[in-house]
């Protein structure tokens, strides 16, 4: 008799991760975790070259503001909105370049790796279990 329950049981486990079936719903669950931590690699080193040239371009527009003086514009406020341009800029070059490389380091950190892939595999054995409770995988 034990015998017989034990293999009925075992009996209806199978491990397959073919559509539809329960395993394939955390698998599936777990992809876009792993997908948002190399997109956040790509993003910051994509990101790395525009941040890093605000300064010059934050330059250029505080001056092309300044030459509106030439015709017309009060020499006071270019000066100041120009200097808030040039200010703005190049502290968004400065702790933009810092942020993105402190960003770069966590999401190569394997520390970081590992709590993420926990958080995922957390997430897709949630998933699986809701899947199976609504019927919705084998």
């Amino acid at each position: 008799m034990l015998g017989t329950s034990r293999s009925h049981f075992l009996g209806g486990f199978r491990l397959s991760i073919q559509p539809g079936t329960c395993l394939d719903t955390a698998l599936g669950s777990y992809k876009p975790v792993l997908s948002a931590l190399k997109k956040t690699q790509e993003y910051a080193k994509n990101l790395a070259p525009l941040v890093a040239a605000s300064p010059g371009a934050g330059a250029s527009i505080s001056n092309l503001i300044y030459s509106t003086v030439q015709y017309g514009a009060d020499r006071g406020n270019a000066l100041e909105i120009g200097g808030a341009v040039s200010a703005l800029t190049t502290f968004v070059g400065t702790q933009g370049t810092e942020m993105l490389s402190g960003l770069s380091r966590l999401a190569t950190n394997p520390v970081v790796i590992l709590g993420t892939a926990d958080a995922g595999l957390l997430w897709g054995v949630g998933n699986e279990a809701a899947a199976a409770y609504q019927g919705r995988c084998q």
